[in-house]
């Protein structure tokens, strides 16, 4: 007699920490070469010490993103099951399909519809995250470790917030111990990380501060006192004055000795056009609205690249 075998069934939910489960696993548990087996890879049984190679980037940005995307549908699902279709009076295609929302348009909804407020820090690591999923998937692919480590680990973090947040659930209990072991140490890495760009974001803003006024205004005359951006000059929305804001060593700054504000940097998601985070603006070249993009993650490349070449240290 032949057995009937049981379809595999997975919910929202079950199926998002699912996928999130992998991407931790993945990157911790990852594949490694095994040539005296295969030419190929076989998964063995890694201590969380291991370092990622890059199979393990890869992986556990695309279940991440995977899971991260479900989160945000599932709790749409629990607002009314539509929202999730990204045509609510039409949810299927032409060929009969459910095509559901992406993350732009889930994001949206969970803020219109269900009242769910992600915080713009999050948002942005969400969006950085498909980024990175995108170019693995659609192009190819040049990943920096210390960069995609970042967004994995922030994600994580958010993963853990939402899910206690909005969803009433603790990633703790929907994990094995061990899996919960990798979270926590992607959790302490990411606080780590936060508090040290703190740390040196605090450090420069006091450094430009105290700078005479002629060094200041030295700055905002002299272009060759700083790198190039993607453009010379902007107004200064804090002080009103025109053109005075200028992008020098770390962050752009304020040459106007009386106001000496110093703002994060943003990303034009269309023409990445390194521009100041003065709110909804529009990208000059493209005149599309830019996004807050990894600040703390460009401000922390920046003191390194700085504090490679002050100490003789190559490109």
């Amino acid at each position: 007699m032949t057995k009937t075998k049981q379809k595999l069934k997975w919910n929202l939910v079950d199926n998002a920490i699912d996928f999130v489960r992998a991407a931790v696993e993945t990157f911790f548990h990852h594949p490694v070469p095994r040539p005296e087996r295969n030419p190929g890879y076989s998964l063995v049984d890694q201590s969380p010490e291991t370092p990622p190679n890059d199979r393990a980037y890869k992986y556990a940005i695309l279940h991440l993103h995977a899971g991260i995307l479900l989160l945000l549908k599932a709790r749409l699902f629990s607002t009314h099951e539509s929202l999730i279709f990204a045509t609510v009076d039409n949810p299927r295609t032409k060929q009969g399909e459910m095509r559901t929302v992406g993350l732009t348009q889930a994001l949206a909804r969970l803020e219109l519809w269900a009242k769910v407020d992600i915080e713009k820090s999050d948002r942005d690591q969400v969006v950085a995250l498909q980024r990175l999923r995108n170019q693995i998937e659609h192009y190819e692919v040049h990943l920096q470790p210390e960069e995609a480590q970042a967004v994995i680990t922030q994600n994580v973090e958010f993963v853990y917030r939402f899910l206690r947040d909005h969803l009433s659930i603790n990633l703790q209990d929907q994990v094995s111990a061990r899996a919960w072991l990798m979270v926590e140490k992607l959790r302490g890495v990411e606080e780590q990380r936060r508090e040290e760009w703190k740390a040196m974001r605090a450090a420069f803003v006091e450094s430009y501060k105290s700078l005479s006024a002629s060094e200041i205004v030295e700055i905002g005359e002299n272009p060759d006192s700083r790198p190039d951006a993607s453009r010379d000059y902007w107004n200064c929305t804090w002080c009103g004055n025109e053109e005075s804001l200028v992008f020098w060593k770390r962050a752009w700054v304020c040459t106007d000795p009386n106001c000496r504000q110093v703002l994060d940097g943003m990303h034009c998601p269309d023409c990445r056009d390194f521009v100041p985070d003065l709110g909804d603006t529009l990208c000059i070249d493209c005149e599309e609205e830019a996004q807050d993009d990894e600040v703390d993650d460009t401000f922390v490349d920046l003191w390194n690249d700085e504090s490679r070449l002050e100490n003789g240290g190559g490109q």
